[in-house]
């Protein structure tokens, strides 16, 4: 596996593969046929099926991560736009990925058919990236409203409705739609803040 492509096609192909034949039903020959190297080849890299699983998922969770820090760090300081990056960061990146997507939100967000597939130390580190998406969203969701532009009654309530509407997105959303995937997550974004934004912003002096 020479080079990043490749490994991330490996990665892709096998998400790919268990969410057609479901993870028993895939072997590592399968995926090492469907991206065209040698059982052996993959084998060294990946050592077991539940490593190559736990790599993607990894991989992912680190990328959305790095791209949601990114667009929030470059945003306008004001609690909306940051929010409003937020969400299309995140939902671009998830409707980009949307042949994979469903498969990463149904194994680390959702209850899975493939739990028992990972350890609990694998469940828990890629809960606690999950976890560092959810501060991010809550961190902002604070500075709004104590800013007095946003309102809410519970802020764990707010942060998770955000995020569930945002991984929702690959269950329904098609590729031949008349939106892009920008379209659709700056759409998303501006109901997102819509729905926790004061009706009067205070003014300022």
């Amino acid at each position: 596996m020479r080079s990043r492509d490749t490994y991330s096609e490996v990665l892709a192909a096998a998400a790919t593969l268990f969410m057609k034949r479901g993870y028993d039903g895939t072997s590592m020959n399968a995926i090492a046929d469907a991206v065209g190297v040698r059982p052996a080849t993959l084998y060294h890299h990946f050592p077991s099926k539940n490593r190559l699983l736990y790599a993607f998922l990894e991989d992912v969770g680190q990328r959305l991560m790095e791209v949601c820090v990114k667009a929030v760090a470059d945003a306008e300081p004001e609690p909306d736009a940051r929010l409003k990056a937020f969400v299309r960061a995140h939902a671009v990146f998830e409707l980009e990925m949307l042949d994979v997507m469903p498969f990463v939100d149904i194994n680390v967000f959702r209850a899975s058919s493939f739990a028992s597939a990972l350890s609990d130390e694998q469940h828990k580190a890629l809960s606690q990236r999950q976890r560092r998406l959810v501060d991010i969203v809550k961190r902002i969701l604070r500075d709004g409203a104590e800013a007095g532009h946003f309102t809410y009654r519970d802020l764990n309530v707010a942060t998770y409705a955000i995020i569930g509407s945002i991984e929702h997105l690959v269950f329904w959303y098609r590729k031949e739609s008349a939106l892009t995937p920008e379209e659709v997550a700056d759409d998303l974004g501006e109901i997102v803040v819509r729905s926790v934004r004061c009706a009067v912003k205070p003014r300022r002096i």
